[in-house]
């Protein structure tokens, strides 16, 4: 969780592109948005999770019919090695009042 006291700001006012976090999803708080108090569930893509923050092992045995193969599962630490050298692109529409709709690319 971002906070003052470490350097980040727990407010982002932007448009966000969520690339990954330690436990695989993320709630954000739109309050000041949309007025809503309720948290929205967040994902990150597969990709950029697995990437930057890899699972510390997977908790799925060999006999748990529920596991899917490639399946994230949390819990991973963000490797900010790997955010410092990430390299890619984002092509998105420029800020605007459609609150609800958030479309991007990342490449």
């Amino acid at each position: 969780t971002a906070t003052d006291e470490d350097g980040c700001s727990p407010m982002i006012p932007a448009d966000l592109a969520l690339l990954a976090c330690n436990e695989g999803v993320a709630f954000i708080e739109t309050a000041n948005l949309d007025g809503e108090t309720n948290l929205k569930l967040r994902e990150p893509l597969p990709e950029t999770q697995m990437e930057l923050a890899p699972p510390l092992s997977d908790p799925c045995s060999d006999d748990d019919e529920e596991h899917l193969q490639g399946e994230y599962h949390g819990g991973g630490d963000l490797r900010m090695d790997k955010v410092q050298s990430l390299q890619l692109g984002i092509s998105c529409n420029l800020p605007d009042a459609l609150i609800y709709d958030f479309n991007a690319r990342l490449y």
